[in-house]
């Protein structure tokens, strides 16, 4: 009879150990926002980011660069910072620009 518990203490050991594997595997994601990687639990159990993304404003294109970790969507750590001593120059043709002032205008 110990023998037949033994077992079963070994066999619920193993399928616990297999879910929390299957639930804390990560999987990598890419953003389309200038090179941002993540990495995400099943059902965003946690979640770790890697941030470089070009940040606009006024006009002006910054990069945004850091590292971002949440758990259960509670962030724990952020050092995101944006870089605003080294702007990126515009990227967009003088036709581009011209055709941005007139529909800015008319809006």
């Amino acid at each position: 009879m110990k023998k037949r518990n033994g077992k079963r203490k070994i066999i619920v050991l193993i399928i616990f150990a297999l879910l929390l594997g299957f639930l804390l595997f990560p999987r990598k994601y890419g953003y389309l926002d200038g090179g941002t990687t993540g990495y995400r639990g099943f059902m965003f159990l946690y979640s770790v980011e890697n941030r470089y993304e070009y940040y606009t404003e006024d006009n002006k294109t910054f990069l945004k660069t850091g590292t971002v970790i949440s758990i259960f969507g509670v962030e724990l750590y952020n050092n995101t910072i944006v870089d605003y001593d080294h702007p990126i120059g515009n990227k967009h043709s003088s036709e581009a620009e011209s055709l941005n002032q007139v529909i800015e205008s008319v809006l």
